[in-house]
Formats: structure tokens, sequence, C-alpha cells
């Protein structure tokens, strides 16, 4: 029992250390980290509790190797458990928000797990017992590291996309098994390229070939560094140039070298081609800018500023000081503090869910206990490397330590410098699930070995059940609570995959669609993202069949789809009831339920006021209250002004909001008013070129209908016409403009060239009977008389 017990924490842990950076499938939405998120949950619940069951049911006695960095960790993960108890969004505190999986309670436990599991398993030196091989360790992640170089090399020259029957994600160039993301696969190899340096100054072996070793790593830190150019992230050359400037102090230092100082040309070239990179210099030397690597345009992250996320993350800071907003809630602490400024950017409508660096993004979502516990467990780490690397500690081992302790201890230098790449990724660059991994995992390995080369014996806790046995029926106890708790977690863990592979399934049809959704939220009631979904599903559905004709008409299906549209909308709201998608999702069911149910105008509006309330800065709120506004029937014209208004101000360029703002003033009987806020709009286009069906386009043209329907009402039809043409000439399908121009050209007594656009518009909305009569009209030499409306 205890060799099994051995078996599954010794190749649970490999198993890890292998998968994660390759670890990929593609049943769920995302494909990367919540996949690898499941397999670290698995094998780190599965790792220690045959670990506790190994030390408490057979061995009968707790042993447990102390390291000063344990009470720190503790600490930490004390305050992360009470930080995702009281988040603003527990659910994503918990089990990650929905799209980005990582900052969870959950895989920081399991983390955690893994780092105990690790310390207090592995194999060292001095003690040759069945375990945890550091040197297996080694090379499953250099080889796992080979294979993640070759399969991004494969996507970035497009060879997976020539593979026919490949899942649709392996066609992009972007495609990397780390996560997804170029910019964090570069962090990724940041740190492969620092353990390979250390390596290769050390003369490790690790990989047992005798002579061809020393090139192998070379070649690998070659293509390593040669990915890099192609990606060309910023952050990463800063931290690679980062990670060797350190080297290269200890090396002085410690003169752990001497005679072989010369192997430093190594981290100086690479020195050289951060800053190389970092300074921009390939693109400003003509002969290089014409070599340069990232001219095959490989897609990039977008990442939010440092600027705003900085401004947000302090903001946060100030509101929810002591142990902020909760894991993995940087989004609602982006949509409350957001300036006014980010509505001038070109991703002022995208709501980031994360910081462009993790140590940034920990400062507003886990409150200064979360902050500077994590930053006093980085700096009890950073005091023990300092000691590791001590010249007295250096020297001691050279002269006096046996062949085993000095070659041992030379495996902490390519351990020192993966992890400090990590850290400084951490800096400049936001953590995914395989960066997280390994920060803990080489942090244990570094602790291990620091303490191994110790001239005294490693401390440990040791209890024996022998002498009060009922402690060992309570720990018994624990245990297979434990037991009961992990195998729940894997019950819903599968439900809740499931649930996400159910939706990855193709469908053909809207009532698939319907009971695929319906089946994931049955399996997962928690997702909120699922019911929101579902929600629109259902809206859509029961427009479908008010489009049918009154026999294929189902009445009663129709107002079950619209009411268990609403429901769903609700629930979501209920579930995260901070959550600024689920009210904006709330407020659209509403305002588009409208002829579907009674009375849902004022919810519509109330639900948008919360999401307003949520994103205080974001002028489509304050747009769209102004638009239900104007649409219900008692008006408050002051406040529906002053939304406009307020929509304006926060956005000068937002075209939609200055229509609204001119409708309102129509609607208010101030057409004067209404025209001149038209027309300081149009002002703002002269001059400015677009595309023919592009966003801009799409705005000039109701613009100039707009306006042009304001003049005709004015009987100002020369004008009128100036400006429906305009918006035909910009849109030509556009069949309420050639309508309107049709109503215009008949005031002024074109009637020939009213019924060419009446004839037109019949061919884009066939059967109209609107279009129909003023047809007969026309041809009947009547006249149309009506104003037009919005």
């Amino acid at each position: 029992m205890r060799r099994i017990l051995s078996f599954l924490i010794k190749y649970s842990v490999y198993a890890l250390v292998f998968l994660v950076p390759l670890f990929w499938l593609p049943f769920s939405v995302e494909v990367f980290n919540f996949n690898k998120q499941y397999l670290i949950v698995f094998l780190a619940g599965l790792a220690l509790l045959s670990w506790l069951v190994k030390m408490i049911v057979i061995q009968k006695k707790i042993v447990l190797r102390r390291t000063p960095l344990d009470i720190w960790i503790l600490v930490f993960s004390i305050i992360m458990i009470v930080s995702a108890s009281l988040s603003l969004d527990k659910i994503s505190s918990w089990l990650g928000l929905y799209g980005r999986f990582t900052d969870s309670a959950i895989i920081l436990l399991s983390l955690v797990a893994i780092y105990f599991v690790v310390v207090n398993n592995i194999r060292s030196v001095k003690e040759r017992k069945w375990g945890i091989s550091l040197e297996k360790i080694f090379n499953l992640f250099l080889l796992s590291s080979l294979l993640v170089i070759v399969i991004s090399f494969l996507s970035v020259f497009g060879v997976w996309a020539k593979i026919n029957g490949l899942p649709r994600v392996m066609t992009f160039k972007s495609f990397n098994p780390i996560g997804g993301s170029l910019q964090g696969l570069s962090i990724f190899l940041v740190a492969l390229i620092g353990m390979i340096v250390g390596l290769f100054l050390q003369g490790i072996r690790v990989i047992k070939i005798k002579k061809l070793f020393p090139w192998i790593y070379l070649a690998t830190i070659a293509l390593a560094t040669a990915l890099l150019m192609f990606i060309n992230f910023p952050m990463a050359w800063l931290a690679l140039g980062a990670t060797m400037l350190i080297l290269l102090v200890l090396a002085l230092w410690t003169r752990m070298f001497k005679e072989r100082v010369n192997l430093l040309i190594l981290p100086i070239i690479l020195i050289i081609i951060s800053a190389f990179y970092w300074f921009n210099v390939p693109y400003r030397i003509e002969v290089l800018n014409e070599l340069a690597f990232d001219r095959m345009e490989l897609p990039q992250e977008v990442i939010l500023d440092y600027q705003t996320a900085g401004l947000v993350s302090w903001e946060s800071l100030k509101e929810y000081p002591v142990l902020g907003s909760g894991p993995g809630t940087f989004v609602n602490n982006f949509t409350l503090f957001k300036p006014t400024s980010f509505n001038e950017s070109s991703f002022w409508n995208i709501r980031f869910d994360k910081a462009p660096s993790q140590l940034l993004e920990m400062m507003g979502t886990t409150g200064v206990l979360g902050t500077l516990s994590y930053l006093m467990l980085i700096g009890v780490f950073s005091l023990i490397v300092l000691v590791f690397f001590s010249r007295k500690k250096m020297a001691a081992l050279t002269s006096g330590g046996s062949v085993a302790d000095s070659q041992y201890s030379k495996l902490g230098l390519p351990l020192v410098l993966a992890w400090l790449a990590l850290f400084l990724g951490q800096l400049a660059y936001y953590q995914n699930t395989t960066l997280s991994f390994y920060f803990w995992l080489f942090m244990a390995l570094v602790v291990i070995i620091w303490q191994e080369i110790q001239d005294k014996p490693v401390k440990k806790i040791s209890f024996s059940f022998k002498r009060i046995p009922e402690v060992g029926l309570i720990f018994n106890v624990i245990v297979l609570i434990l037991f009961f708790a992990l195998v729940s977690m894997f019950y819903l863990g599968g439900r809740f995959y499931l649930a996400e592979a159910k939706l990855s399934q193709p469908v053909e049809n809207n009532e698939e669609v319907i009971r695929t959704f319906e089946s994931a939220v049955n399996l997962n009631r928690y997702q909120a993202s699922y019911r929101q979904t579902l929600s629109q599903i259902y809206l859509a559905s029961a427009w479908n069949e008010v489009n049918k004709g009154e026999e294929e008409r189902n009445t009663q299906l129709l107002q079950n789809l619209a009411a268990g549209s609403i429901q769903q909308a609700r629930t979501a709201t209920a579930l995260r009831p901070n959550s600024i998608n689920a009210w904006e999702n709330l407020g659209v069911i509403y305002r588009d339920s409208r002829g579907l149910v009674g009375g849902t105008l004022p919810f519509a509006i109330e639900a948008f006021s919360k999401a307003k309330d949520l994103e205080p800065n974001n002028p489509v709120f304050y747009r769209e209250i102004c638009r239900l506004n104007l649409a219900s029937e008692e008006k408050d014209w002051d406040n529906t002004v002053a939304m406009c208004q307020r929509a304006v101000e926060l956005k000068p360029n937002y075209l939609d909001a200055q229509i609204q703002l001119a409708l309102v003033y129509e609607q208010k009987g101030e057409l004067e008013e209404a025209v001149g806020q038209m027309e300081s709009i149009l002002d703002k286009l002269r001059g400015v070129s677009f595309q023919r069906g592009s966003e801009l386009a799409g705005a000039a043209t109701e613009i100039y209908f707009q306006l042009g329907r304001l003049y005709f009402n004015l009987n100002q039809s020369d004008k009128a016409i100036n400006m429906f043409e305009q918006a035909v000439i910009v849109t030509p399908g556009y069949a309420n403009a050639r309508y309107a121009l049709a109503l215009a050209y008949s005031a002024k007594g074109r009637n020939a060239d009213a019924l060419t656009q009446l004839e037109i518009v019949n061919q884009l909305v066939p059967n109209n009977e609107n279009v129909r009569n003023l047809i007969q009209q026309l041809q009947g030499g009547g006249q149309p008389e009506a104003p037009m409306g919005e």
C-alpha cells in the first residue's frame, strides 16, 4: 500500500511537470487555462490525499519538513481564502472568471498543495529514498518545453493550418499550448532560457548525452531566442535582459566560475540581444529592418496600458484597502474606476478582465494584506537565494563539500534563474496557469536544495500517533472528510466540464441550440454566462415565433420563451449581483421584450441604471437610458436630456449619443435645437474619409438621414433632398433613406424620381404595404402629406 501511495505521489507530480505546458483540449469554450486548471486540481488533490493517507493511515505519524517559507505561504493562503469569501464576485474568486479561469482561490490552494507535496516527498542526495527525483523533473520540463517550441514554430509558419481536420484553434498563427497568447509564451521562453543557461554554465548533464549536451543546450537557447524574436514582446526582452544581468552580478559577486569566467559570454550575448530589441534597433537600421523577424505579422494580444491599470488598481485599493475586491475581480474594478480619458482610446468599449502586470492586479484585488503577504513571501525567498549564493557558502562547497553535494547544489542556479524570470514576468505581465504552476514548483525546488546544502540536518516536525491514539483517530477522520470533499469537488468539476463540452458540440438548428444551453445550465447552475446566453436565445426564438403566420404561431410557446428569457437574465444577476455583463444583458432583454411582454420599459431603465452605477464612465448606458426615457409614456425631459448630454461629455466623438440628443430635442418640440445639434455632428465629419460598409460609414448614413428628416419636417425640402441623397450614396441599400428621399422628391413635384426610389425600396423590402400604397398614390397623381417620423 505504501508503494502504491508513493507511486501516486511521484507520478502525479511528474505528470504535472510534463503536461501543464502542453495540455489543452478542444472540448471547452476556452481550451487552454480551463483544461490546465482541471488537470492541476485533479492531480494536486490526488497527490495531497495520497501523501496524507501515507503518513496518517499507513505510517501512523506526521512528518513535515520545515522551511522558512511555510508560515508565509500559509498566511498568504489564509488571506486569499478570506478575500475570496468576501469578494464582490464570489463565484469568480473561487472558480475563476469565466473565459479567463486564472487567479481563482481553488487553483491557488492546488498550487500550495503541490508546493508542500514536493517539499516533503522529493528524493534528496543525502536520503536515497523512493520518491520524487529532482533530475527527472528537469528532464521532463526540458522535454515538454522543447515540444512547446516545436508546436509553436509550426503555428508561426502556418503548418497546422494546412492540415485538414484539426481543431480550428490550431489554424491560428498565435496557437501555442502554453495559453494561446504569444506574450504568455514569450515569458515562458524567458524562464526556459534562464534554466538552460544555468545548466550550461554549471556543466550539468540532465540530458544523458556525454559530448552533445552542451550543443543541445545551445541549440535550445537559439530556438527559444528566435521564437522570442518572432513574437517580439518588449516585456519579455526586459525580463530576459534583467535575468541575465542579475546572473552576471551573482557570478561576479560569488566568483562561482573563476577560471571558467569566459562562459559568461553567453548571458552577455543574451543581454545585448535583449537591449537590441528593447530599444528597437532592428527597425532603426534599414538593412536590419528588412530582415525583421516580426514581418510575419503575428497576432498580438490586446493588453491594457499600464497607466490606466495603475489608476484602476490605486482607486480599487482606496475603495477596498484591507482585502481588496477579491481574486479574479479586476474586471469589476476596471469598469468601476476606469478614467473618462479611456473613452478616447481605440479600445474604449472593451472591458479588460486583467491588468498588464500580475502585481499591479493583486494590489486592487487582494488589498494591502494580500499584496504585503505575497511580497513578504517573495522577500523571504529572495533572502534564501542570497544566502544560497553567498561567497562563504560557495567557497565552502567548492573546497570542502562532497562531489554529490556540490553537483546537487549546482542545480540551484538554473532553478533560481527560471524562477527569477517568472517573477520578473509578473512585474511586466499577468500570470496564466502555466506560469503560475512553475513559479510555485521552482520555488519549492530551490528551498529543497538550499536546505540540503546546509551543514545542519533539515528541521522536521514529527508526531507519532502511538503515544496518543486518540489524536490519530482525529486525523483519520480529517483525512476521511478531505477524501469526501475531494470526491464531491471532482464530481462537481465533472458536471461543470461536461457543461462546457456540450457547448463545444456542433448544432444544426435553433431547437438544438436551446437544448444544448438548457443542458449546460442544468449541469452548472452557478455559471451566469450560460444563463445570459440562454436568455438571448430564448428572446430571439420568441421573436421568430412572432414572425410566423397566425396559423403556425404557437402562442403558449411564445409566452414561455419570453418569460424564460427574462427569468434566465434575472437569475444571472442574482448569481453575480456585481457583474456589469449580467445587468447589461438584463437591460437588453427587458428592452427587446417590448411587444412580447407588457410593462418591461421601467425594468429596462432600472437594469441599465444599475449597469451605469457599476460602470459610471461608459457613455453607452447613458445613451440607452436616454433612448428608453424617450420611449416611455411619462417623460422626464430634464433627466432625458441630462442622460444624453452626459453620454456626449464622456465621449465627445460618440456619434450615436449626439444623434440621440438631437432626437430628444425633436420630440421635445425644439426642432431648431435638433437641427443645430445634427449640423454640429455633420461638421465633425467634414473631411473625414471612410470606406463604404464601415462603422463610420453607417454612422454618417444615419446622420444624413436624420438631418434630412428634420429639414423635411421644417419644410426645407431642398436641404432634405441633399441629405437623403448623401445617405443613399454612402449606403445604397438603406431602404429608410430611399423611402424618405422619395417623399422629399414628391414634395418638390419630382414624382418620376420619387417612383424610381420607391421601386428600389420595393426590391429591398418586398411586399411592404406602405411602399405599395405610395407607389399607387404617385402613379395616380396623388401627393403624400404625412411628415416623417423617426
